[in-house]
């Protein structure tokens, strides 16, 4: 483990089944930085806490602590499907609670304390609109299927909701 950083790990649901390769591929998907902390700097990864906006409006607010699995267990994981080699990402660390739709003209705001942040531009060229807001479905979704699936520890936030 070199370190941490912020990713935007974005999906263009609908366009295939699931968030398979062709949702998480778009040429601008996947921003991060704007740097790496290194893992001596964070002594307990799960300590580290997220804050995402969108337009000014706060939609995810959590400790590294509320996912479902301890990161070296997740990394763990990872390594049990695919040879990892330096400069390899990661990317976990959203509880889905906050998801939602993205477009045109919208501005996303990333932050981990005590990392640092950045924030992106949206732009889509065909200017697409959905509902705005925090996708609920998805969370309940989550809430119900992922937080009591057996290996998941039930994370802080499934906790609090009483799923």
């Amino acid at each position: 483990m070199f370190g941490y950083t912020c990713f935007l790990d974005l999906s263009a649901r609908g366009v295939g089944p699931g968030t398979a390769f062709q949702d998480k591929s778009y040429d601008t998907f996947g921003p991060m930085g704007p740097w790496i902390t290194t893992a001596d700097e964070i002594p307990d990864p799960h300590a580290l806490h997220v804050r995402l906006w969108v337009d000014g409006t706060l939609r995810h607010d959590y400790p590294m602590s509320d996912l479902g699995e301890p990161v070296a267990k997740m990394i763990s994981k990872a390594s049990a499907i695919s040879t990892l080699e330096p400069g390899d990402v990661i990317a976990l660390g959203v509880n889905h609670q906050g998801l939602g739709p993205i477009q045109d003209g919208e501005i996303v705001r990333i932050v981990i304390e005590p990392i640092g942040g950045f924030q992106v531009n949206v732009t889509d060229p065909l200017k697409r609109r959905w509902v705005k807001g925090i996708d609920h479905a998805a969370a309940a979704w989550v809430k119900r299927y992922v937080a009591k699936a057996p290996g998941l520890g039930a994370p802080q936030w499934a906790q609090r909701l009483d799923v």
